[in-house]
């Protein structure tokens, strides 16, 4: 059986699992329990004074030259790194090499990406085909990346009007 302490805020006997570390404490442990802490952190959270309090301090760090660009900066390039790697496995150097291998261009027009390119993959098998630029995506994308459909424009688009 695994050691137990006594909480210092709600007095009951529980698992050592059932409280937070901290090191400078001689078990180990910190108090009070993890379920009082979080109604304590709930309490004080709630109270109108520090929800003010909050707010203002945020508002005040945000307005200081240059925090406000540094900050969205930093969780723009974050999302799209957490993007790449939830949907398509792939690392910000990964994209980079790419568009190297590409020669920074579209993989189907070949016109210079002026913007971040797109990746292209098939939406049964998920692998990733290549960059492309936001035009000839949209045009994959209206298309329904159907091979019957694409060819059916290229014929459409060979005959003559008459």
């Amino acid at each position: 059986m695994g050691s137990r302490i006594t909480c210092t805020c709600c007095s009951r006997s529980l698992p050592v699992e059932m409280y937070y570390p901290r090191t400078s404490n001689n078990n180990g442990r910190r108090q009070p329990c993890k379920d009082c802490t979080s109604k304590q952190n709930k309490e004080y959270r709630d109270r109108p004074e520090n929800k003010h309090r909050k707010r203002e301090l945020s508002r005040v760090y945000y307005r200081r030259p240059g925090v406000r660009e540094r900050v969205l900066a930093k969780s723009r390039k974050r999302r799209r790194t957490d993007h790449l790697k939830y949907k398509f496995g792939l690392t910000l150097d990964d994209v980079i090499r790419m568009r190297r291998a590409q020669n920074d261009r579209c993989a189907i027009c070949k016109e210079i990406f002026e913007k971040t390119p797109h990746i292209d993959h098939d939406h049964q098998t998920r692998i990733v085909r290549g960059l492309l630029c936001s035009r000839c995506n949209t045009g994959l994308g209206m298309f329904r990346e159907d091979r019957n459909f694409l060819m059916a424009a290229v014929r459409y688009l060979e005959t003559k009007v008459k």
